[in-house]
């Protein structure tokens, strides 16, 4: 009997021992387990080996700087010319640019020439005009004397003719004065016409006829949200398809006045130096522009996650939590995306294990 009521003790001793083993167990479990809150905008580690599984980095802005390239093409190339010294000649590498820069260059001697025809009018209008009031003095001065017997009526019929004669004289010369002034009107709209067309492949007439001999121009393609950050004198780099281990270094001459409206383009014209004439139109090259972003913060683009189109990280607030904080992000550059609102510096963010955060956070 006492063994039996000593094996039932036993037996109750122990089962109260393993249940508050289980219970501490459970309790050890539960406690292991990340608190999320505020609808999942916060999450609290169990503590600080749980939370060395999520990398960390610091925060700061500086200037960002993107090495950006476009494919570009040699368009013209400036030569002396063998019998005109003092106009250097052009070579496009688009028979039709040819035909409309050698247009511009004929409207430009028919402007002057045009010019000198219309000043020459004016004088001869002048002239005519002072003959006709010098006819007509003498015809008041004959008209008196014979009003007192002086003069004949011939000698006023004479001066008459004359006077008929030089107005006839100063229509013609008024006539003649329209239509070179016509004639010039025409040559300057067609060289407005010329120019329009240049301009549009990405020239200036203007520049081209003044280039010096070696000029050699580049006409690059560039996406208009990138033309804020190229400006006209800004330098860059050029890589020829022909020369693969050469490197030329060019000037943004002119960005472009219009944009393509299919291909939403802006094209830049770049100009280089080619004292050795290796270059020649219609050489192809990558165009390498370094472009300053400004001051911004720049976070591994591991670190970013995106919900339903909006960008997030998450703000290390302690040794055990972090923070979901939504951002407003800017272009890639290399492996770095830029932040435009939503960090500060000397902030830190989570850079390893995001997609777990990202999963205690929205739930999956």
């Amino acid at each position: 009997m006492k063994t039996n009521f000593k094996s039932i003790y036993f037996l109750a001793i122990l089962g109260f021992f393993t249940a508050c083993h289980k219970e501490q167990s459970a309790k050890t479990g539960q406690a292991g387990k990340p608190v999320v809150s505020k609808d999942g905008q916060v999450i609290t580690l169990s503590g600080p080996k749980e939370s060395s599984l999520f990398k960390v980095e610091s925060l700061a802005a500086k200037n960002i700087e993107a090495a950006f390239t476009a494919p570009g093409r040699i368009v013209a190339t400036v030569v002396p010319s063998v019998e005109n010294k003092q106009q250097n000649v052009v070579l496009f590498d688009n028979p039709d640019l040819t035909a409309t820069y050698t247009a511009i260059l004929q409207h430009i001697i028919n402007v002057n020439q045009k010019k000198i025809a219309v000043e020459q009018r004016k004088a001869t209008i002048s002239r005519r005009k002072a003959i006709i009031n010098q006819r007509q003095a003498e015809l008041a001065r004959y008209q008196e004397l014979a009003d007192h017997g002086a003069a004949t009526g011939k000698d006023l019929a004479e001066i008459k003719i004359d006077i008929n004669n030089e107005e006839t004289n100063l229509l013609s010369a008024q006539a003649d004065l329209t239509s070179s002034e016509t004639e010039l009107a025409d040559e300057k709209t067609a060289i407005l016409e010329d120019e329009a067309k240049l301009k549009i492949a990405g020239f200036n007439p203007l520049q081209i006829i003044k280039a010096k001999a070696s000029t050699v121009w580049s006409i690059c393609d560039v996406p208009e949200n990138q033309i804020g950050h190229i400006k006209a004198g800004h330098t860059c780099t050029l890589q020829f398809t022909s020369f693969p281990d050469q490197k030329f270094t060019g000037r943004v001459e002119e960005v472009g006045d219009v944009v393509d409206n299919i291909t939403r383009m802006v094209k830049l014209r770049i100009s280089l130096i080619n004292p050795s004439k290796q270059l020649r139109a219609g050489m192809f090259a990558i165009v390498q522009f370094g472009i300053s972003q400004g001051f911004y913060i720049a976070v591994p683009k591991g670190a970013l996650i995106t919900v339903q189109g909006k960008h997030y990280v998450f703000v290390k607030k302690s040794e055990t939590v972090f923070e979901r904080r939504e951002v407003m992000i800017g272009q890639q550059i290399d492996d770095k995306v830029v932040v435009f609102s939503g960090l500060a510096n000397d902030e830190s963010i989570a850079i390893t294990n995001v997609m777990q955060l990202k999963g205690l956070s929205f739930g999956y």
